[in-house]
């Protein structure tokens, strides 16, 4: 019973998301889940108030010819598809801030976010109704350097236009 109890309130702490919380990373499961090590309990991590590209690839509203368009950018770009293992390293410890839904805020090497990095590096999408004032503008900026600089799923027209068309779906619902 008491282990129980001191269980449930890490975990309370943990979700919180009040505080970071330093943690090990044990394993990455892709650039968008993370899983890590914490008082020899485990907990998973989904980057926060992003579409990473398999999200992206996965959604049904994206037509055949943009599915392609990004098949060809994956099929291109490995290292940007993988760059959670080129960045990140095993056994480290990084600092985690947990949000609602098992999503959680990774800070690396610098106050940017990994949602941060792969926003600027045009390997992530904001999410079309995230409105986190606390993360919102530096998000939206991230993906905004990635516009501007043509990186990544904004470095052709069609994935431009693909990106722009997939936005406007979620904007009508």
């Amino acid at each position: 019973m008491y282990k129980f109890i001191l269980f449930f309130s890490s975990i309370t702490f943990l979700y919180a998301g009040s505080n970071p919380v330093t943690m090990t990373l044990e394993s990455i499961l892709s650039n968008e889940m993370f899983l890590f090590r914490h008082a020899n309990e485990r907990y998973t991590c989904k980057v926060y108030g992003i579409w990473g590209l398999e999200k992206i690839y996965r959604n049904k509203t994206l037509n055949a010819t943009c599915k392609r368009a990004l098949e060809e950018f994956i099929l291109h770009n490995p290292k940007d598809v993988h760059m959670a293992r080129y960045v990140l390293h095993l056994q480290q410890r990084y600092r985690l801030e947990y949000k609602k839904g098992g999503s959680c805020v990774l800070y690396f090497n610098s106050p940017k976010s990994f949602s941060e990095v792969l926003l600027e590096h045009g390997l992530a999408l904001l999410k079309p109704a995230f409105s986190d004032r606390e993360f919102l503008y530096r998000f939206r900026s991230a993906q905004s350097i990635a516009q501007t600089q043509k990186r990544g799923i904004w470095s052709t027209p069609l994935l431009r236009s693909c990106i722009s068309e997939f936005f406007e779906f979620f904007k009508e619902q």
